[in-house]
């Protein structure tokens, strides 16, 4: 008999504090660790994000950039843990790249729920925006918004970060 993945969903707005928690809780862990990172060094100041995160990441940890095909890079995975950060960036990319974002993450979770592995996933609340006043914009809450609930469905444990404080949900 397999044992089954275990699915971890951190969850809260932009610069809550997502990525210290995170850390914190993987690298008490003591495992192995490949991170795939989604962000695309598009300008600057996304250059300097990524560097950031690099910087802040344990160098023993496996990083594999990876904007649009996560579900690929995940057959490549040997280490028992993964961390997806963050959710919101890739279906920004897949948008971007007009795929059917619905489909590319049900298949993303499809696979992560076969894995046998802990996986972490990050993603940005968007229920607590403003609304944007253009279609895109629109579109774009409402996918991160229905994707975030499909995450939480399937999770084992998920948790709200804001100013820095996680809150177990589940």
């Amino acid at each position: 008999m397999s044992r089954s993945s275990r699915i971890i969903f951190i969850f809260g707005g932009i610069k809550s504090g997502k990525s210290q928690f995170l850390l914190n809780i993987v690298c008490r862990m003591k495992k192995n660790v490949t991170y795939i990172a989604t962000a695309e060094r598009v300008d600057d100041e996304m250059k300097e994000k990524i560097e950031l995160h690099r910087q802040s990441r344990p160098k023993e940890w496996q990083t594999i950039e990876e904007t649009k095909n996560i579900t690929s890079a995940l057959d490549t995975i040997k280490n028992d843990v993964i961390i997806i950060e963050c959710l919101t960036t890739y279906i920004s990319n897949l948008m971007f790249n007009n795929k059917d974002v619905l489909k590319e993450v049900k298949e993303l979770l499809d696979k992560t729920l076969k894995l046998e592995k802990c996986v972490f996933i990050v993603s940005n609340e968007v229920g607590h925006c403003l609304v944007p006043d253009n279609k895109l914009g629109r579109d774009f809450i409402n996918i991160v918004g229905q994707v975030n609930q499909e995450v939480a469905k399937i999770a084992n444990e998920v948790y709200f970060v804001k100013a820095g404080i996680a809150d177990r949900l589940k």
